[in-house]
């Protein structure tokens, strides 16, 4: 990986318990991939996929999915897979919060869904998660509770390990 003084870096990053360190970010929109930053990243999808599509797969197997219709829920995924967008679906969020958030609404999409008679099987995950995008910027009431539930988990880490040594 090429870096000079001029290599973009962000800061607040975290490792080995030192934290406030910064890190090169070499790699930004119109960066052609080596042929090993390209290997890496789909690499990086296949496991996203396997780990986000594993239940729904089981369960669609469970009623009688053949590999057709596996196949047609891995490429809808990948379909709507954007790196870092946040959610299964296309990456992760680095934010906490935002990560809980996000995480609560693709639970209430799921249970009204439900409610309305419709199988989830037969939503896109690229679907739900545009949804809880969706739901997470126009019900504040959403962050909020996410926001509180981060913290309170937070609070209840203080002291674990001191509280767990023999």
């Amino acid at each position: 990986m090429q870096v000079s003084e001029n290599t973009p870096r962000d800061s607040g990053f975290g490792v080995g318990g030192v934290d406030d360190l910064t890190i090169v970010t070499p790699i930004s929109e119109g960066h052609t991939c080596s042929a090993e930053e390209a290997h890496a990243l789909n690499q990086l999808l296949k496991e996203n996929a396997r780990n986000n599509l594993r239940e729904k797969v089981k369960a669609a197997v469970a009623v009688g999915a053949d590999k057709a219709a596996v196949q047609k829920i891995l490429d809808e995924y990948v379909e709507g897979y954007s790196f870092g967008a946040g959610g299964g679906g296309g990456g992760r969020t680095s934010d906490p919060i935002m990560a809980e958030a996000l995480d609560k609404a693709r639970k209430l999409i799921r249970k009204a869904l439900v409610k309305k008679g419709i199988k989830v099987s037969s939503v896109s995950a690229a679907d739900i998660n545009a949804r809880a995008k969706k739901l997470v910027e126009r019900r504040p009431d959403i962050y909020k509770a996410a926001k509180k539930e981060v913290a309170d988990r937070d609070k209840m880490m203080d002291g674990v390990l001191e509280e767990t040594e023999e």
